[in-house]
């Protein structure tokens, strides 16, 4: 007889523990595990979009949640928006993770964990509630495909692709709570009531954006409404024990939230309506929904796909493409869709199957089902009328849930799950009855798992594929920033980090780490989770509008680069390290906004910043040594009650007079404060009388006035006022006058002899080279703006010049375009006896020569003196001539009254004169014809000085609104403006132009499939001045026009903004501070189409006025400091739940704000700091909920019930 070789014990066992664990949780366990092994990259963190990190550090995130009401760290101090306390739970699994994986594995390890859970969850969902009255074969079967339709669809996929914790925990636990619920409420027995207890309690962190809660509480109370109403109707197997243990469920959901639940209805009772003013949330919001509304149609909500299919990501080489391009192609291929399509028919069968069957909790599924469908739905058909109802009755109900899609689809993925394996044990079923008799059952169940598993698999293939998880999700985080994490770490001194570039106010960042593709991270950010001190970050200034209203000053004072206001702004909030990462990039945009060269030359220029530590490719930290000592408690003996308040406004005023500044004064700066929300200008501060425009001041004042910094930086004020020039008949000479802006007082009359009628004149005040010019067969008066120096020099200068011709021969100069190339682009040149004509089709065609070429060689060039070109130009445009410096990148010439003014800055080889016919927009051909070219340089000069009463100069300020006179503003109606209309997609075929034409006098933007762009340049406009921008425009259809007012040097919007919804034609005013030393603006407009919505909008006319931005803001009457009061500050963003003790009670003192952001408390007589403790009292909401949790585990673990057999639930 020969003996086998014996098998190893584990192999004996191994059929049994199969056998014992299930033929389907194993299969389950096996393809869950397939997709993580081919989700995973080695060596790799699962970072990007809104992500979570607290492994970085993970006694910081602990620190975080345990005080999770008041958010240190973010930039200035937030109250939590986001339920950062629930948090709690998912630390102690995660801290649980980390013990066994690293660093880079963990995030991976949490996603993959939810995975898991998720499916597991609804498997026992179904097996043991839903599907406990069907034979055991069916059931295991149902529930198996069930729990696999839960994995494998599209919208556990756009929950993966991009992860985010909430999402992943929601998924994750939802079965799970469905699970221990329902048997609780069946059973009533303790261990469902614990297990439920212990679900509810670690699933809490879905509440880390509360409206998820919110939604998930709708599907539960709903679910369990409608079973508890079928039990009531069904009298003969009801028993009152539904109701007790309905009470007790729903009890149990919201107590054991309470931790985080009272936290967050403190923000939303406080603070809810300030994030709707938050630039970011204003702009997005209203586009985000649109997304939505997109996709929520049947072709989409029947298969659970989102506007995540149209959402764009950096797919590499600065280039942005389709962030779902695998899937997008995969759902092209051949019966895909038809599938998705037949898997949720499928599932209605279920619905419907349930409904014949009478199980209750098929009612309760069926919540879910109609729910979601409602909400991803939204305002589209059938159920549109009743969403808009609700969105225009509900205060909260449009901005709760902007986003339909992320808050409800997994409920909904729940329902059709559930319903979809309630169909498969329905068919097996009955498959089984009818086999059963030819013993074929296992066959046909055999070959129903078989098809519907293979179905399933190829429908989500991409999954299998490694495409689960983005792959621009899976990134390898430089070791340099872990390294900075460790100095930060060892930093103990006070201070905030401002963080660099500060290109854009949207909270979100892409980083160049990849050097073959320039790939890297892209998201909401990072840095926060690994560093302990405050972040002023853009991620944060949605929740706290004191952290944009940072933003607002840094970025000003860094793109001014004005060397004061920067370093009033790291004095005024605190700042002391500066951190740059050169590696921050901008796809799709040019990299010269970001500044690099220009913040580290500012940084050189303020005193007191030092580079602290290099960590290599780009990454600098740099600390600020403040000339006071920095912390998070002072004293103040002297401070001044100012009533003004700085709102959306680029820099404080109020700080650079009076440091500290509280809260409770009267009103002192009548221009400082007058803007809206949207940032434009308050209707009451702005009135337009024909041919004059007031900016009128808060309040009119007899007291004495002070003024300060101007548009030089001085600290002495610069007065806006008139200059007129006038030629008198024959050679009289010429009159110089100088009158009041609004007024028209005059000032200042001289006369000046001996100039020749027959010489053309110019004539330049304080140096500035934007002065006038007459020609010599010109008679009477011309006026130009100016700013007079009270307390310093004042300069005047008359240039007599002479004339030279330009003349364009041969092949003197270079053909050339001098833009992008669009559509059919083409351009020549013709030449005429007195000048030339250019055409370009598609293209802005150029002529350009060297300035050099058409200057007098025996003549020395002047950097002082101003040159004149004077051209006859057919069709008139301003913009067709062009003195264009290479070094600058900018046109530096100054238009004016028919001529082009310019000096000449550093080397003269620098400057090319550039003649342009701009047919951008058309591809029809547009000819400019130049003739008669003529340039004028100085040939004498007349200096004088200008001395002026300054009691009559500054006396109208005080007294009267400034005055703007129309006719010295820049651009007018829009039709006949120059400007540049195209679609916004570059990548779009422009041989087709959109069309912008329509109604007369206006121009009409339409837009049903393809965003519509257009330009309106202003290439001569000095930024060394502040303008008053004044759009009228009227909102037809669909979102409003976006602005951006493009700086030309920066390449940066200095504003950008949607105009207001208004369906009559209204002209908006926004005010543009001065910018620096540089020339050139462009007001760009989009009419951009969010989803399927139709957009028009009509705009009428675009106009510029300067205004003496600076002076204006700084007019203010004196403040006088408290006597006998002593100031005690906390450096931490303002919030009325800040209380300060004296002992222990709170102290006797009032709760004033400092600086426009900080907290202060102002006590009769001194008052020692030490000795006062500062409490956010809201913070004891968390604990009160971390405390109840205590008795509630008491009566949850001790919870006994008699148990009585349900009669009415035979398979119970």
């Amino acid at each position: 007889m020969q003996l086998s070789a014996p098998k190893p014990p584990i192999f004996n066992k191994f059929p049994e523990s199969l056998k014992k664990i299930g033929f389907y949780p194993a299969l389950l366990f096996l393809i869950i595990l397939i997709i993580c092994i081919k989700n995973y990259t080695p060596g790799t963190f699962l970072t990007g979009w809104d992500t979570l990190h607290p492994e970085f550090n993970l006694s910081l995130y602990w620190q975080r949640i345990l005080g999770g009401v008041w958010q240190e760290h973010q930039g200035l101090g937030a109250v939590a928006s986001q339920s950062h306390a629930s948090e709690i739970p998912r630390m102690v699994l995660y801290s649980l993770i980390d013990l066994f994986f690293g660093l880079r594995f963990v995030r991976y390890a949490y996603a993959f964990l939810t995975l898991f859970l998720g499916s597991f969850g609804v498997y026992f969902f179904l097996k043991d509630v839903l599907l406990r009255r069907f034979e055991k074969a069916s059931k295991l079967l149902g529930a198996f495909v069930g729990a696999l339709f839960y994995l494998l669809n599209l919208g556990t996929l756009q929950h993966f692709y991009v992860p985010l914790e909430m999402f992943l925990t929601h998924f994750g636990f939802l079965g799970w709570y469905m699970w221990s619920s329902s048997l609780f409420y069946q059973t009533g027995k303790r261990k469902y009531l614990v297990l439920f207890f212990l679900f509810t309690l670690f699933g809490s962190s879905q509440a880390h954006t509360s409206t998820l809660f919110y939604a998930f509480f709708i599907y539960f109370f709903a679910y369990f409404l409608l079973i508890l109403l079928t039990d009531l109707s069904q009298k003969l197997s009801w028993r009152p024990e539904y109701l007790k243990r309905t009470a007790i469920i729903f009890g149990a959901t919201l107590i054991i939230n309470f931790f985080w639940l009272l936290p967050n209805f403190y923000f939303a009772v406080g603070h809810g309506g300030e994030v709707n003013m938050s630039k970011i949330h204003g702009l997005f919001s209203n586009e985000a929904f649109l997304a939505n509304k997109k996709y929520g149609g049947t072709q989409d909500v029947t298969i659970l796909r989102s506007f995540l299919f149209s959402w764009g990501e950096h797919t590499g080489n600065a280039q942005y493409g389709e962030l779902l391009d695998e899937w997008i192609l995969h759902l092209n291929s051949p019966g895909v869709l038809i599938l998705g399509y037949g898997l949720f028919i499928f599932a209605c069968i279920g619905v419907i199957a349930s409904v014949v069957r009478r199980e209750k909790f098929g009612y309760g599924v069926f919540a879910f089902f109609a729910i979601g469908i409602f909400f991803l739905f939204n305002v589209n058909p059938p159920f549109g009328g009743l969403f808009v109802l609700m969105q225009n009755t509900v205060p909260l109900f449009k901005e709760a849930f902007r986003f339909p899609f992320t808050k409800f689809s997994i409920g909904l993925m729940f329902a059709y799950s559930a319903f979809f394996g309630y169909a498969l044990s329905w068919y097996a079923n009955l498959f089984h009855k009818i086999t059963q008799r030819i013993l074929l059952p296992k066959f046909v169940r055999g070959s129903i798992l078989v098809l519907v598993t293979s179905l399933l698999i190829y429908y989500m293939w991409p999954a299998f594929s490694g495409n689960l998880l983005s792959s621009s999700m899976r990134v390898d985080i430089p070791k340099r920033y872990f390294e900075m994490f460790k100095y930060f770490d060892s930093q103990e001194g006070y201070g905030r980090i401002a963080d660099f570039p500060v290109h854009s106010f949207w909270g979100w960042v892409y980083y160049d780490w990849i050097p073959a593709n320039r790939g890297g991270y892209q998201g909401a950010g990072f840095l926060w989770f690994g560093i302990k001190q405050p972040l002023l970050n853009r991620e944060f200034d949605r929740w706290n509008l004191l952290n944009e209203q940072y933003y607002r000053e840094m970025s000003y004072a860094v793109y001014s680069r004005d060397p004061d206001l920067m370093t009033d702004v790291l004095d005024k909030y605190k700042i002391r390290w500066l951190l740059v990462d050169e590696s921050v990039m901008i796809p799709a945009a040019d990299s010269k906004q970001l500044f690099y060269p220009e913040i580290k030359k500012l940084f050189a220029e303020t005193q007191k910043i030092s580079l602290s530590r290099d960590f290599g490719q780009g990454l600098y930290v740099y600390e600020y040594s403040s000339p006071q000592v920095m912390s998070r408690v002072e004293s103040h003996d002297t401070f001044y009650p100012v009533g003004d308040v700085v709102y959306k406004e680029p820099y404080d005023t109020v700080y650079s007079f009076y440091n500290p500044y509280i809260s409770g004064g009267e009103e002192n700066f009548p221009y400082v404060g007058v803007t809206n929300t949207d940032e434009t200008v308050k209707e009451e501060y702005v009135q337009n009388q024909g041919d004059v425009t007031f900016v009128n001041p808060k309040f009119i004042t007899g007291d004495a006035i002070l003024t300060g910094k101007d548009e030089s930086g001085e600290k002495s004020a610069r007065v806006p006022l008139t200059a007129a020039l006038e030629r008198l008949p024959g050679n009289a000479g010429l009159v110089f006058s100088i009158n009041h802006v609004s007024s028209g007082e005059e000032l200042m009359r001289t006369t000046f002899d001996g100039i020749d009628s027959g010489s053309a004149v110019a004539m330049s005040v304080n140096g500035d080279p934007r002065g006038l010019f007459i020609n010599s067969a010109e008679f009477g008066k011309k006026e130009v703006n100016f700013y007079y120096n009270v307390g310093a020099p004042n300069s005047l200068n008359i240039f007599t010049l002479k004339e030279g011709n330009i003349s364009i021969m041969g092949y003197t100069g270079e053909l050339e375009p001098c833009s992008d190339l669009y559509g059919m682009s083409s351009y020549e040149i013709k030449r005429l006896e007195d000048g030339f004509t250019l055409t370009g089709s598609g293209l802005k065609a150029c002529l350009t020569l060297p300035v050099t070429s058409v200057l007098d060689s025996s003549e020395e060039v002047n950097v002082s003196n101003p040159y004149v070109i004077k051209a006859d130009v057919t069709p008139d445009n301003p913009y067709s001539i062009c003195v264009f410096s290479n070094k600058s990148g900018l046109c530096e010439n100054y238009y004016r009254d028919g001529v082009h003014m310019f000096t000449v800055k550093g080397n003269v080889g620098d400057y090319f004169l550039r003649f342009n016919s701009n047919a951008l927009g058309s591809n029809s051909p547009v000819a400019t014809t130049f003739r008669n070219i003529k340039i004028y340089s100085v040939e004498n000069t007349i200096a004088s000085q200008i001395v002026l009463d300054e009691l009559k100069v500054l006396t109208p300020f005080v007294s009267e609104p400034y005055k703007i006179a129309n006719n010295m503003s820049f651009g007018g109606k829009a039709t006949e403006m120059d400007h540049y209309n195209r679609y916004c997609n570059l990548l779009q075929n422009q041989d087709e132009m959109p069309n912008i034409s329509g109604t007369p006098g206006v121009l009409t933007y339409s837009s049903a499939e393809n965003a519509v762009c257009d330009s309106f340049p202003f290439p001569y406009l000095p930024q060394t001045t502040g303008y008053l921008l004044e759009v009228r425009a009227h909102n037809v259809a669909g979102a409003p026009l976006r602005m951006c007012l493009t700086n030309e040097f920066s390449k940066r919007c200095d504003l950008y903004v949607e105009l207001p919804k208004n369906p009559e034609m209204e002209s908006y005013y926004y005010l543009i501070p001065p910018m620096g030393d540089e020339m050139g603006y462009t007001v760009n407009f989009s009419n951009l189409i969010f989803g399927s919505d139709y957009t028009e909008n009509q705009l009428e006319s675009v106009r510029l006025s300067p205004i003496p931005y600076n002076y204006l803001r700084s007019f203010h009457t004196e403040v006088l400091p408290e006597n006998g009061k002593q100031l005690i500050v906390l450096n931490e963003a303002y919030e009325k739940g800040w209380t300060a003790f004296c002992g222990l009670v709170p102290c006797k003192a009032e709760h004033v704000t400092v600086n426009n952001w900080a907290n202060g408390w102002v006590f009769e007589g001194k008052r020692d700091a030490s000795g006062i403790k500062f409490i956010f009292l809201p913070e004891l909401l968390e604990y009160l909920g971390l405390l109840i949790l205590i008795p509630v585990a008491i009566f949850t673990f001790r919870y006994k019930e008699k148990f009585t057999e349900d009669k009415g639930d035979r398979d119970e």
